[in-house]
This record gives structure tokens, C-alpha cells and sequence, in this order.
């Protein structure tokens, strides 16, 4: 499979994914000026081995960068903001065998990759609920699931 060769890539996809990893990096490295939490654990406290959740995140990234580079699908965007999110959660992973939250919402402590995480994947699933766009048509991503 190769790249599509009329595929141009924009400077926000380049840009925003590498400030939401530079930021979510520099508050975890900021770690002794906030309260922190270690969490061992997978998403919502599902008690996984750490070297199951790398070997498991990085083959999601590699899945994700395989179908944002080699196609032209809707949503590259929140799939980006996932792909920034995943890898900085794994680089805190592979350095400290536990991903550092920092953010109390209720009660979770989280960071802001999980965050990021979240609000994309709500992003994606409010498109593949928009049945039309403005014009009356089926949205792209509905066109992007029926082939």
C-alpha cells in the first residue's frame, strides 16, 4: 500500500497533534507543581499488565496512522487528536510502566490525553450520527461506512 500521491498534508495536522503531546508532556513533566496520580491501570481502572496495554496501544497507533496516511477518509482530524493523545500515553508507559493523571473531574483523576481521547471519540460519534449535511445528502461518514 502507498500513500496517495495528491495527498497534501495541512499544517494543522501537523501543528494541533504536536501541541496536544508537547502540552500533555509538559503538565505530566510539571508533575511536582500539581497533584498527580500514577495510574497502572488501563482505561477506566481495568486492571491490565502494563505490557499488554503498550503492546495493545501501539498497535492501535499503527492502525490509526495506517488509515489516516494511506487514505482519504472523513474524521482524520479526530483521529489525529487520538493518535497525539495514545502516544503520549504511551510514552508515559514505556518511561514510567504508568500513565501520570493530573485533572480531578468528579471522581477520576485523568489527563489530558483522556480528555482528548474522549472528546474525539464523541466527535467521531456525533458524525456518524449526522445523517445529512447541510446539503441533504448522506454525511461523509456514513458514505465512509457503506463501501
Amino acid at each position: 500500500m502507498t500513500p496517495l500521491p495528491h495527498k497534501q498534508v495541512s499544517l494543522a495536522y501537523i501543528i494541533l497533534p504536536s501541541l496536544i503531546l508537547g502540552l500533555d508532556q509538559a503538565l505530566k513533566q510539571a508533575r511536582d507543581t500539581v497533584s498527580t496520580h500514577l495510574n497502572t491501570a488501563a482505561a477506566f481502572n481495568i486492571p491490565i499488565s502494563n505490557t499488554v496495554i503498550v503492546l495493545l496501544s501501539i498497535a492501535v497507533l499503527v492502525c490509526l496512522g495506517r488509515v489516516i496516511f494511506f487514505t482519504e477518509k472523513p474524521l482524520h482530524g479526530p483521529l489525529l487528536l487520538i493518535f497525539a493523545s495514545g502516544m503520549s500515553n504511551l510514552i508515559d508507559r514505556l518511561r514510567l510502566g504508568a500513565t501520570i493523571d493530573y485533572i480531578i473531574l468528579g471522581s477520576g483523576i485523568y489527563n489530558l490525553a483522556d480528555l482528548i481521547i474522549l472528546i474525539s471519540i464523541f466527535l467521531i460519534i456525533f458524525n456518524l450520527f449526522d445523517l445529512h449535511s447541510r446539503n441533504g445528502h448522506p454525511s461523509p461518514i456514513l458514505r465512509y461506512f457503506r463501501h
